[in-house]
């Protein structure tokens, strides 16, 4: 496995070279770990870059191939005998080999892209127990077992128990890739036991080329770039129905929080339903509009993700000047995202969300709203 430094390692990922040096290095000296934890905001690449480590280790000559060697087709399809992949999935996709299959085949032509579930999604020990015992089988090929763990804190507690077993004595000649956005949902001895390697959010100009990449037109992906707030999912998830609607509720859970109006978190409840993804979507979304907010009123404009709705924005942060309510609000708003992870019950959750937010941004004061 060792050899020259990989020049073409991440070489579609965009501005992740700090992670690309430290693995080029590793496989340059013939020290890769047996476990990584790849970590970082979501939507920046990290599910994209274990493939192509994995197709890069396995590949016969990867410095030279341009992809399409047995190996990296299989890889690339997510159909190599020595690799593990590993997702949460909803307990009646995880049961249908049919149904799991054409996600994982959903999947492999975009590995930037995310599926999307209307019913919660999870990591269950069955899944575990399966890896485990694929893992401990000889590889087929050179280049050892591979298993990627695809947001590995959506593990159940009997998962992690059982995974953390082969953690603490991996098969000879097997490697794991754990990918998380929110590691401290981890058990710190899963962490422990692994390598981290840190991804970043990514730059507007580093969101543009991957949009330009993508073939999508200059103005446009100049346009994405501006409210991608970091990462590539306007560009892969694009500007559907849904994703369209989620923005809409998104700035009105917004507008809730600064208003009196109990008809609007009536109607974001309404509109919302029990889709987690959906959910998870807005509250993205809210969160986006809230954060601009409070860049608005620091002076910060220029940092503003929903550029379409900036007289809007500073208009509110006109009226509502002090950024600490604000600023706590936010953290409030990400605490509940966090807790999504229990998928609490929709209407409840949002019920909850407002009213207490309200009662954050307005110090329990009644003020003028931003309904304009």
């Amino acid at each position: 496995m060792s050899g020259s430094s990989p020049h073409r390692l991440f070489e579609a990922i965009p501005g992740q070279e700090r992670a690309r040096d430290m693995l080029g290095h590793a496989i340059e000296k013939g020290r890769l770990a047996s476990a990584y934890l790849f970590k970082g905001p979501p939507d920046v690449g990290k599910f994209a870059a274990a493939i192509d480590l994995v197709r890069w280790i396995k590949c016969a000559d990867p410095k030279n191939c341009d992809g399409d060697c047995h190996s990296c087709r299989l890889i690339s399809r997510l159909n190599h005998p020595d690799i593990e992949l590993v997702m949460p999935l909803p307990t009646e996709i995880y049961k249908d080999p049919n149904k799991t299959a054409k996600v994982i085949e959903g999947v492999a032509a975009d590995p930037f892209g995310r599926p999307r579930f209307n019913k919660s999604a999870k990591i269950g020990i069955d899944a575990i127990k399966d890896l485990n015992e694929r893992l401990s089988l000889f590889p087929t090929f050179d280049g050892g077992r591979w298993a990627i763990v695809r947001d590995a804190d959506t593990m159940t507690v009997e998962a992690s128990n059982a995974f953390l077993k082969t953690l603490e004595e991996p098969p000879e000649n097997a490697y794991i890739i754990l990918i998380s956005s929110r590691p401290e949902y981890l058990l710190p001895t899963i962490i422990s036991r692994t390598q981290p390697v840190q991804f970043r959010r990514l730059s507007r100009d580093e969101i543009e080329r991957f949009a330009l990449s993508r073939g999508i037109d200059q103005s446009e992906a100049r346009k994405i770039a501006v409210r991608a707030d970091g990462s590539i999912a306007p560009i892969v998830a694009g500007e559907d129905e849904t994703a369209i609607e989620a923005r809409r509720l998104g700035e009105r859970v917004w507008v809730a929080l600064f208003s009196k109006s109990d008809a609007i978190a009536l109607e974001i409840v309404d509109a919302i339903g029990r889709d987690l993804a959906f959910t998870k979507a807005t509250l993205d979304s809210a969160i986006s509009f809230l954060r601009d907010h409070m860049l608005a009123q620091i002076g910060k404009k220029e940092l503003i993700v929903n550029v379409d709705r900036i007289d809007r924005i500073t208009n509110a942060a006109n009226k509502f000047r002090d950024p600490k309510p604000v600023a706590m609000a936010l953290s409030f708003l990400n605490t509940k995202y966090d807790s999504l992870k229990s998928t609490p019950q929709s209407d409840l959750f949002w019920m909850d969300l407002i009213i207490r937010g309200r009662r954050i941004v307005r110090r329990k004061i009644y003020t003028r709203g931003i309904e304009s």
